[in-house]
């Protein structure tokens, strides 16, 4: 497949300000990365709070940022040292918003093939595209035992700890997953 030079990216060019729609260059993956053409992406909370001082602050590491943590597409290059994944697969990320080529709200996005997961064909890439956030939820409600910075306002625990149950996934009958949206 022909894979264009620039694309079309999100971007927020310094803090305080609304999101741009800008041209940057299509990235080449590293040898152990893939090169997805972005099919659907999640609106993902950190989106909405992340241009604005204090989060852009601790988690804007560049200038221009591009945002977009969750994303489904189609692999459209492989990395030499890649042997899991090849040209045409459904896949489904954690987007790095990091490095600006690899976030998720633009139409071409990098990421280690190691941390992507294939989308059965009778999953959409809009639904693909909602799991990231909800499993990233999850596992950090299960398995985070660090207690929470003072400054936190929301001082979530995990499920089992005000019943004295242990964190065992096979003990689990249900969970509770965040609202999400995806376009």
């Amino acid at each position: 497949m022909a894979v264009p030079t620039t694309q079309k990216s999100l971007l927020l060019l310094q803090e305080s300000t609304p999101y741009v729609v800008g041209e940057r260059p299509v990235p080449r993956p590293g040898p152990k990365e893939v090169l997805v053409k972005i099919i659907a992406c999640a609106l993902n909370p950190a989106d909405h709070f992340v241009p604005d001082p204090p989060y852009s602050r601790w988690l804007i590491k560049s200038w221009p940022f591009v945002p977009g943590e969750d994303a489904a597409g189609v692999v459209v290059q492989v990395g030499a040292e890649v042997t899991s994944l090849k040209e045409g697969d459904r896949v489904v990320f954690e987007a790095n918003v990091d490095i600006p080529d690899g976030a998720a709200f633009q139409q071409y996005a990098t990421v280690e093939a190691d941390l992507t997961a294939i989308i059965p064909d009778n999953i959409s890439f809009e639904s693909a595209a909602s799991i990231p956030l909800a499993l990233v939820t999850d596992v950090m409600l299960l398995y985070n035992q660090s207690p929470a910075p003072e400054n936190l306002s929301l001082r979530l625990k995990p499920v089992w700890e005000s019943s004295g149950k242990t964190p065992r996934a096979d003990t689990l009958n249900y969970m509770v997953i965040p609202s999400i949206c995806t376009v």
